[in-house]
């Protein structure tokens, strides 16, 4: 498994997003967490600079600016609007790429839970790659999943390839995709009388997504379902759609606990992002994971 970039800084700014969300709630303007963020950097010592010109590092970012430079290595973007969309995730990808910094962050204190998406130098990482990362395969996959999904060969992070006849089905093996990446020993099922459930009844998680078209309501959904793992210790081998359509998911996640996950997704990116249909009709999508 790789290390995370940046550990304990990004931990401890992850950490006062939260304490701000906590306190200020989803309704504030971003001048408002933007203020709060800066007191309690100051009171935490952690060096930064607010509406940072990134001219200073590169000239052709003339007119550029980032809401936080974080210890000289971070740029952090504070958002308070409905969704985080593509264009921002390309934005903060060319200030990456353009000032030779390998870390940002976009903090949207608008979502109901609060999940900051990192953003790693895709530049940076892909011309040093061979000492720096390791690929995965097809044969890290199972065989049963073959023809949902595949893992695609990447010089840094998970990427993968998902496969539907439906846009229902697209979502499902996007879904089952991440959770084979997690590589998760599951707990042993329970009986139904330990379990408290009916026999044959399933565990379930209801889950509901709104974005703004197709591909950012897969990645929103990804990442939903990514923060259900990561704080329930539990995946999803299996979802019932009471609604789909190019802007919002309503639906139930099939549960199962687990006792360990095997690897760590950190997020879900817009990078490489891809949902086609295909001459044949079969709806493809391509996902990069950061790990």
């Amino acid at each position: 498994m790789k290390n995370i970039l940046y550990p304990k800084l990004s931990y401890k700014l992850t950490g006062l997003c939260f304490k701000i969300h906590k306190q200020l709630g989803r309704f504030c303007r971003e001048k408002q967490y933007a203020d709060a963020l800066e007191r309690l950097l100051k009171e935490n010592a952690i060096f930064y600079k607010r509406e940072y010109d990134l001219s200073n590092l590169n000239k052709s970012l003339k007119g550029s600016r980032v809401d936080f430079l974080i210890e000289n290595k971070v740029l952090l973007d504070v958002k308070a609007k409905k969704f985080i969309t593509k264009e921002d995730y390309n934005q903060m990808q060319r200030y990456l790429q353009t000032s030779g910094l390998q870390l940002g962050l976009i903090v949207n204190f608008r979502n109901t839970y609060l999940k900051p998406k990192r953003i790693l130098n895709i530049k940076l990482y892909s011309e040093h790659s061979d000492a720096a990362s390791t690929h995965l395969d097809n044969s890290d996959v199972n065989s049963d999943y073959s023809d949902r999904f595949k893992i695609l060969e990447h010089t840094a992070d998970l990427k993968i390839k998902v496969f539907g006849k439906t846009k229902e089905e697209l979502f499902k093996n996007a879904l089952l995709g991440m959770m084979n990446a997690l590589r998760a020993e599951t707990k042993n099922q329970k009986s139904p009388k330990e379990s408290k459930l009916p026999a044959g009844q399933a565990k379930i998680k209801k889950i509901k997504v709104k974005s703004l078209n197709i591909e950012t309501l897969l990645v929103d959904f990804l990442s939903e379902v990514l923060y259900f793992t990561q704080i329930n210790q539990e995946v999803y081998r299996d979802i019932k759609f009471k609604k789909l359509t190019d802007t919002e998911i309503e639906g139930e996640l099939v549960v199962q606990e687990v006792e360990r996950f095997g690897e760590d997704i950190k997020g879900v990116t817009y990078h490489d992002l891809d949902i086609h249909q295909r001459k044949d009709r079969i709806w493809e999508a391509t996902v990069l994971f950061d790990l």
